[in-house]
């Protein structure tokens, strides 16, 4: 696996950037636009800047730079390192034969897409399957094939993509090995931006993996303020945004649409980082292609906004605040194990740290579901822990309409939690349908429906100290402290 003629290594030294910064970059982007890039590109050498202007299109016919990445991935209960088989379309780093050289890094550098990256994974697939394990062949030396348009294997690194990033999932949907498509990777204190447009596309396989961009280091910034949209038949799992990291800033502005038939997340955090949604996201489910097998576990079958995964290392955890808009929509599926889910708490190991949940945004749920057991909340846990110890959780700013929460389908959702009310602010709308006047319940057993039915495994704190709002001055709440009921009247 030999660096081929097609790549390209750019090696070019930017010292006059301090003194005219602005000018420099454009000279840069001028000075490379006399190269053709239609293959890789690599930048090995540190403090550099450089735009590209050109279109990128590798794994076409199968030719294409690939090398070995001891790579941190999630095996089991835990973070693990693994050989990777990695492809990128543009590295920031330095290979040595037919692997990253991890002693020699390349730092301080900042790469813009002006044009267009495009990788296809047909012909990797067929090319290089042979190399990665599956149920048949543990034996193979790489845990995983990732493609990436955009990697960053040094630190204090910034990716800015203002172009087009098309990843086509376009190979064989019964291959037996897991492949990843990745809009934008990298390393601790690194910085990426997308303010063009990642797209995911293709058939997919029940054993693929999409992610619009994604760390597992520490000190990252993820800003996205242009559009994420993944539009694959089949994946095992599909993320927009996923941080496994601490001190983390995870911010979406623009738009996150996603339509694929494997597990669906807008925003992920593994570590105590920063969450925000600024801008839309917008989620649908569909059912598994006839005459192939989610490989999916029951436990995995949601699709959420905003995922939060719980661990006994977490300490210090941000609140989550959703200040723009959440859609869920569960179409056409039958298996009644799905869940969809505005926040999912997900809670492996048993955690101390309790957090605080935001929404003054807008959180949607629907569904064209013909199964009856499924489970649709603005909030909703998964407690996997072994002795279900208590997923701990704070209420705080939530903007909602006004409706019969009863039953599982309702505002919060799950088994084994602890919610603190006691600081919980409650703003209601009136919703279609909602006569003024008609009194619903908000009891603390009502606000979280107990997943386990009648068992009451779920604790309420701080219920009295909650307050209850209208959304503004057309709307007044008459709230009933002793019944634990609410109702809205005409403001004046």
């Amino acid at each position: 696996m030999q660096i081929t003629s097609r790549t390209i290594l750019l090696q070019i030294f930017v010292g006059i950037l301090s003194m005219c910064s602005c000018n420099a970059q454009e000279r840069i982007g001028d000075a490379a636009s006399s190269v053709k890039t239609q293959g890789q590109i690599v930048i090995d050498k540190s403090g550099q800047t450089f735009v590209n202007n050109h279109r990128i299109v590798i794994g076409l016919d199968g030719e294409a730079a690939t090398y070995k990445q001891m790579g941190t991935i999630f095996l089991g209960k835990s973070k693990q390192k693994a050989p990777l088989l990695e492809c990128s379309a543009v590295l920031i780093g330095r290979l040595n034969n037919d692997e990253v050289d991890t002693v020699a890094n390349v730092s301080n550098v900042t790469f813009i897409n002006r044009d267009t990256i495009e990788i296809h994974s047909k012909g990797l697939v067929e090319k290089y399957a042979h190399l990665v394990r599956d149920a048949q062949h543990p034996d193979h030396p790489y845990q995983n094939m990732r493609m990436l348009a955009m990697s960053s294997e040094g630190e204090g690194n910034m990716m800015v993509n203002e172009g087009v990033i098309d990843i086509y999932l376009d190979h064989d949907p019964t291959t037996g090995i897991n492949v990843y498509g990745i809009g934008m990777i990298g390393k601790h204190c690194n910085t990426f931006i997308n303010r063009g447009k990642i797209r995911f596309h293709g058939m997919g396989s029940p054993k693929s993996r999409v992610r619009g961009m994604a760390s597992m280091s520490d000190n990252v910034m993820f800003v996205n303020d242009g559009s994420i949209i993944i539009d694959v038949k089949m994946t095992d799992d599909a993320r927009m945004i996923t941080s496994g990291g601490d001190y983390n800033d995870i911010i979406n502005n623009g738009t996150m649409e996603g339509r694929s038939s494997g597990t669906m997340i807008g925003m992920t955090r593994y570590g105590d980082s920063h969450i925000t949604n600024n801008g839309a996201i917008a989620l649908t489910v569909e059912k598994m292609p006839t005459g192939y097998q989610s490989t999916l576990s029951s436990t995995d079958k949601f699709a959420c906004g905003l995922f939060e995964f719980l661990n006994a290392k977490r300490k210090h955890i941000a609140p989550v605040n959703n200040k723009g808009g959440i859609v869920i929509n569960l179409n056409d599926n039958t298996d009644d194990q799905w869940k969809a889910y505005g926040l999912c708490v997900n809670m492996l190991i048993p955690c101390e740290a309790d957090f605080t949940v935001n929404n003054v945004g807008t959180i949607t749920l629907t569904n064209r579901n013909t199964a009856n057991n499924y489970s649709m909340a603005e909030v909703g846990t998964i407690n996997r822990t072994a002795n279900k110890a208590n997923i701990r959780i704070n209420v705080g700013k939530w903007h909602t309409s006004l409706r019969d929460f009863t039953g599982k389908n309702g505002l919060f959702h799950g088994s084994h939690v602890t919610m603190d009310f006691s600081k919980a602010e409650f703003v209601f709308e009136k919703q279609p349908g909602y006569t003024y006047g008609e009194q619903l319940s908000v009891s603390p057993e009502t606000l979280l429906y107990c997943a386990d039915g009648e068992t009451p495994t779920n604790q309420y704190i701080g219920y009295d100290n909650m307050k209850i709002v209208g959304k503004d001055g057309n709307i007044q709440v008459d709230w009933d402290k002793n019944s634990k009921k609410v109702s809205l009247k005409k403001g004046n």
